[in-house]
């Protein structure tokens, strides 16, 4: 007989249901609620099957380090992805492309087809987000260098001096410096 007080009941035999990894039952003794991950050991592949290693089955889900390198459809890249399974996709390459700076779509190239420049201005934000590249449209990183000339002034307003973004903080000091250099005079 049980009390109403005694909200679970168990018949202390053992769980024995089939656990998540789809190969071993519960060991517990009968109890509410779902089952623990399993806890045997086994080696496993890793999703792209270079690799094996000793894991529980709860972690089959596991990637190697390596990247895919697998060939890709168009036979003459490879797939540069981590470890992973099933179809690496199409190659990134294949297809339509735009000119470094974005402006000019070529559609319906192959992937070993360089895409030239337009010659435009490239306009691509630079590090300062303020600015823009000015550099006709190029491939890599745009000149992290900002050239934009400002007018800054020390902060009495008793100076005033262009100056590149570049050389902005060197600037503020030596206007500092000016500043309280008059002042003493």
């Amino acid at each position: 007989m049980r009390r109403c007080g005694h909200r679970s009941f168990s018949c202390g035999k053992l769980c024995r249901k089939l656990l998540g990894c789809g190969k071993h039952n519960c060991e517990k003794s009968c109890h509410q609620g779902a089952c623990p991950p399993c806890a045997k050991t086994a080696v496993h592949p890793c999703k792209c099957g270079r690799t094996t290693a000793l894991r529980a089955c709860a972690e089959l889900d596991f990637r190697c380090e390596q990247s895919c390198g697998r060939q890709l459809s168009c036979q003459k890249h490879y797939c540069d992805k981590g470890c992973h399974s099933g179809s690496c996709g199409e190659c990134t390459l294949a297809g339509k492309r735009s000119c470094p700076c974005g402006k000019i779509q070529h559609t319906g190239i192959t992937c070993d087809y360089v895409v030239p420049t337009c010659g435009s201005t490239c306009e691509k934000p630079l590090s300062c987000q303020r600015h823009r590249c000015n550099e006709r449209c190029h491939y890599g990183p745009c000149k992290d260098t900002c050239r934009v000339v400002l007018t800054k002034s020390c902060r009495c307003g008793s100076l005033k001096k262009e100056v590149s973004r570049l050389h902005l903080l060197s600037a503020y000091v030596t206007l500092r410096v000016y500043a309280n250099l008059r002042w003493q005079l």
